[in-house]
């Protein structure tokens, strides 16, 4: 098989999976992010959505936004909510885990998503609290075992 023969499946299966999100998700539209990736959303999923992802906005700064997407996998297909996702925190500069953006939870409810993704977002944030590394600390705990 040819290249062109392969692009040419590649932009069938495109076609393919459009035409299927439209007619499960009529009002659905595609969002692009800075990396190229391309994401489905509607408002229409807001209270539905049961999943949601958890990212930072940059993969290189420590600080840098924690974002939570919620959405509703409909036929394989992750369909996102619209907005298309909520700053829930910022990651921890000097340790681990991140610290909590004030206010999601009003934005997420103000925008009508579901109690499950809510619950799912607090779960996420209490099991990632900030915590700090301190090397005196574990090199004294290290002497102590001996």
């Amino acid at each position: 098989m040819s290249r062109t023969d392969d692009k040419i499946k590649e932009i069938e299966r495109e076609l393919f999976e459009l035409k299927k999100v439209k007619r499960l998700v009529a009002n659905a539209e595609i969002d692009k992010d800075r990396w190229g990736n391309e994401r489905f959303y509607s408002v229409s999923v807001n209270d539905k959505a049961d999943s949601v992802d958890f990212h930072h906005s940059c993969g290189c700064c420590p600080g840098a936004a924690l974002y939570a997407r919620p959405y509703l996998k409909v036929e394989g297909t992750k369909i996102y909510t619209d907005p298309r996702y909520f700053t829930i925190g910022y990651g921890n500069e000097f340790g681990f885990g991140g610290d909590e953006q004030d206010g999601w939870e009003e934005k997420m409810r103000e925008k009508n998503i579901s109690e499950e993704v809510i619950k799912k977002t607090r779960e996420y944030l209490d099991d990632n609290k900030p915590g700090y590394d301190d090397e005196e600390d574990e090199d004294e705990d290290c002497y102590d075992k001996y």
